[in-house]
């Protein structure tokens, strides 16, 4: 019995990325055509370190399917990983609005689609389980 990609948690991670590169790209497309390219570039970068943590996660869960469960994950594993995420993304946050290249607002907002595009996903998205039939 084979289970597809979708079905495992580095499958649910792409699934998640997908609707966040696709909330963000809709975003800072309409942030250009209303405002200004400056600030649907700042949307974007926003959206980009929003993103990021949801790629560090996909990357770790799919290294970890690839090692086919070798190694178990432990509580410092799991809390190691929470730490760098969220230090990833305070320091790009902060590089961000310290090079003032990019309005603060918009910046924010990119990072707010990120977040908003991952939980419609969750709430919204067929959630596909491992021990489930798909005919599609």
């Amino acid at each position: 019995m084979s289970v597809s990609l979708a079905a495992t948690p580095s499958g649910q991670a792409i699934r998640i990325l997908r609707w966040q590169v696709l909330g963000i790209g809709i975003s800072a497309a309409a942030a250009a055509i209303l405002w200004d390219a400056g600030i649907g570039m700042a949307v974007l970068v926003g959206g980009g370190i929003g993103v990021m943590p949801t790629v560090y996660v996909a990357l770790a869960l799919l290294r970890s399917s690839l090692s086919a469960g070798a190694a178990p994950v432990s509580v410092l594993r799991v809390f190691v990983g929470w730490a760098i995420k969220n230090a990833l993304t305070i320091a790009l946050l902060v590089i961000a609005f310290r090079s003032r290249a990019f309005a603060p607002p918009a910046l924010l907002s990119g990072v707010g689609v990120a977040l908003a595009a991952y939980w419609l996903c969750m709430v919204l998205g067929r959630v596909k389980h491992a021990n489930s039939v798909d005919s599609g």
